[in-house]
């Protein structure tokens, strides 16, 4: 029987379906305590776990609690972790600081994650910001 590490039993459990229990069982155990997230869109860098999952949380669940992923490619080699989606969604809550819309959204949008002692240390999230905003209608 073949025995697979933690970061293979991690990139395995996202297949499409699974992607989805990522965001809504909030599957952050395996961010590193000192991790960083680069959100390209922004331009804003968040240091350490409870930073990093404020920002999960709040995209994911605050302001999109009901949105679905649909996984378009899963990529893992050696300790370089590759997830490209589409986020699909209607905003029910607060985002960017910005209130409730009510507006549908479809984003697409790409995470590459470093693994380092079997958790997340470096995180880079790209996305169109301008595209969601128009979305949002809040955006000229």
């Amino acid at each position: 029987m073949r025995r697979y590490s933690v970061e293979d039993r991690f990139f395995m459990s996202f297949k499409p379906t699974l992607v989805e229990q990522f965001v809504a069982k909030r599957r952050l155990d395996v961010i590193a305590e000192k991790a960083i997230l680069h959100d390209f869109a922004q331009e804003i860098v968040l240091t350490g776990r409870p930073a990093v999952e404020q920002f999960l949380n709040d995209l994911f669940h605050a302001a999109f609690p009901t949105a679905e992923l649909t996984l378009h490619t899963g990529l893992r080699q050696n300790n370089i972790l590759v997830l490209e989606f589409t986020l699909i969604g209607r905003q029910t809550g607060s985002f960017w600081g910005l209130p409730a819309t009510g507006r549908f959204v479809r984003t697409h949008m790409t995470l590459i994650g470093r693994l380092e002692q079997h958790q997340l240390q470096r995180l880079a999230l790209y996305y169109d910001a301008g595209s969601l905003l128009r979305q949002l209608n809040l955006a000229l």
